[in-house]
């Protein structure tokens, strides 16, 4: 399946599921970790638990949230509208791979769970590449995705890796996950990260790695997430 279709079967997907995430909050693991910033992007900021959480937190004065699915994007600006900062919040439909943002402009770059849904390293490279474009110098980068090592994920990385024998192509960590929604079947796809790997593709865009780790969810031992900090080095005349 191509890219691009892809994309449009997780954008029918998650305008679906839109209602559902308004109830999603941050994830203080991860929000203890993003800095005081002016402009910040929320790249996949889905409903905006992010950037509306940084609004009313008085971590940054404007977030720029981008995602692909439109009805997303309608549920972020009604829970800024809720939380009286829709002032500061501007929600743009864009693809990550072609961010329609001006260079050097803004202090952070937020990308939690969404690189993930892109399934091969140039596509991963790509989007990374226009987000530390629109950095300025000394410029943050949060990215967060799945982990390969997620035991509920097992068979599916083991039946990867089996068939990848029998056809080079494939890559490992790719999987698919079915949804019924009423009536209706939809399809999710995802690439689980091996370790080090988002490090590998992070500083393959000029980024400086400036913190790694996993993160860990029901598991007392096992990161189910990466989590990547990286910031942008200043060029010098």
């Amino acid at each position: 399946m191509s890219r691009w279709k892809i994309k449009s079967e997780l954008t029918k997907v998650f305008d679906k599921l839109s209602k559902t995430y308004l109830r999603r909050r941050p994830w203080f693991k991860i929000f203890k970790y993003i800095p005081k910033a002016d402009i910040v992007l929320d790249v996949g900021c889905g409903t905006g638990q992010y950037s509306v959480s940084l609004l009313t937190s008085g971590k940054c004065v404007e977030v720029m949230g981008v995602d692909l699915s439109f009805e997303m994007l309608k549920a972020c600006k009604a829970r800024a509208v809720r939380d009286k900062v829709d002032t500061y919040l501007y929600v743009i439909q864009a693809d990550m791979e072609n961010l329609p943002i001006r260079s050097n402009s803004v202090d952070l770059v937020l990308a939690i769970a969404s690189l993930h849904h892109l399934l091969d390293r140039s596509s991963q490279i790509e989007a990374l590449k226009e987000m530390s474009r629109c950095m300025r110098c000394k410029g943050i980068l949060i990215a967060t995705v799945w982990s390969i090592l997620q035991l509920r994920f097992a068979t599916k990385v083991l039946k990867n890796i089996i068939m990848k024998v029998f056809k080079p192509y494939i890559i490992v960590g790719n999987i698919t996950l079915q949804l019924r929604l009423g009536d209706e079947t939809f399809y999710r796809y995802y690439h689980l990260f091996k370790p080090r790997e988002l490090i590998g593709i992070v500083k393959s865009v000029g980024l400086k790695v400036i913190y790694s780790g996993g993160l860990k969810v029901k598991s007392k031992v096992i990161p189910e997430n990466w989590i990547v900090i990286g910031e942008k080095i200043c060029e010098h005349s």
